[in-house]
């Protein structure tokens, strides 16, 4: 289904996917009450805004997810999908559009926060509900559908800890700084290293979520810090570039991914990487829909669903690979 709808994107020209779907949901915790609501039966509008579905294999599970709630709920809710393309410029354009269209919710997964911040404010001013996906939105949202990122990149650092004992030398390897979901990431890092004075940060380099681009920062941080033990990488794909460097340097460096992609995982089983922390844009697309219709119609919803993130060895490999909205 995810590579079905990665290719349609493709096919698109990745600028706008509409489709007439239904969708309903059970109510949970918060309260839709002041958005403007549909009333039961009539058709309903979700518009959706992206960052980067053609460019990212993570916003295109999430895509999927979205399309596949959609499709399991019925016909009376019109779901327009634009994708930003990674620039704040269209981002800006394609929320504009929505505001235009007056949809009754919109799904926000925003570049950056600050800008996304506005936006999401510039939404609420015109009477429409924003559901932020994956990434926070500022605090005009009616909703946040994603992962404490803060907690993931503790995950990561606290097996690297336990694994070296409480001593010795870490490293990190950054997506894109500025990015609001990186930021708190590498606070859950800091968060775990401070705690543990018998641990050494040797510093970060920044890898662009490029697997080239990890290759090169990697050779470099490993020239410049050959003391360096574990490496915690903030994607699975990207770790494959700072693998090939690791393998290349001869080092005993072990590689700790994010994400449990498809090529994470298998890295794993290999022994490859020593561990990853599970992800799933899947299913954060299915409940970011699934909650931008309880809105709409004045159900109530859960503002802050959580979402579980263990961390994957190759002892637990085996339990994920293959299950339903697991790799991507």
């Amino acid at each position: 289904m995810i590579v079905s709808w990665k290719k349609r994107l493709v096919a698109l020209g990745a600028t706008a996917v509409i489709a007439s779907l239904a969708l309903s949901g059970c109510s949970k915790a918060g309260d839709s009450a002041g958005a403007a609501t549909a009333s039961a039966g009539q058709k309903i509008t979700i518009g959706v805004v992206i960052t980067g579905i053609s460019m990212y294999p993570y916003y295109q599970a999430q895509a999927a997810g979205i399309e596949a709630a959609a499709k399991a709920e019925g016909s009376d809710v019109d779901v327009v999908v634009l994708d930003s393309q990674a620039s704040d410029q269209t981002e800006q354009s394609n929320v504009e559009q929505m505001i235009n269209r007056k949809v009754n919710a919109l799904i926000f997964t925003p570049g950056s926060a600050e800008a996304g911040a506005a936006l999401a404010t510039q939404a609420k001013n015109a009477g429409i509900p924003v559901v932020a996906v994956d990434r926070k939105a500022g605090d005009d949202t009616a909703a946040y559908v994603g992962y404490d990122n803060v907690k993931l990149g503790e995950a990561m650092a606290t097996y690297a800890v336990k694994q070296l004992g409480g001593k010795g030398n870490i490293g990190g390897e950054i997506g894109v700084a500025g990015v609001v979901n990186v930021i708190n990431r590498a606070k859950g890092w800091q968060n775990v290293i401070s705690q543990n004075p018998g641990i050494t940060y040797v510093g970060e380099v920044e890898t662009g979520f490029d697997p080239a681009q990890a290759y090169t920062v990697t050779q470099n941080l490993l020239t410049g810090h050959p003391e360096t033990q574990y490496l915690l990488v903030m994607d699975d794909n990207t770790a494959l570039g700072t693998i090939r460097a690791v393998k290349e340097s001869g080092k005993d460096v072990k590689v700790v991914g994010l994400g449990a992609q498809t090529a994470g995982l298998k890295a794993v089983q290999d022994g490859d990487m020593a561990a990853t922390v599970l992800m799933k844009p899947y299913e954060l697309g299915y409940v970011g829909l699934q909650t931008a219709v309880k809105i709409a119609r004045g159900e109530k919803y859960d503002p802050a669903p959580t979402f579980d993130n263990p961390v994957i060895t190759k002892d637990n490999v085996a339990d994920f690979i293959g299950k339903e909205g697991v790799g991507w």
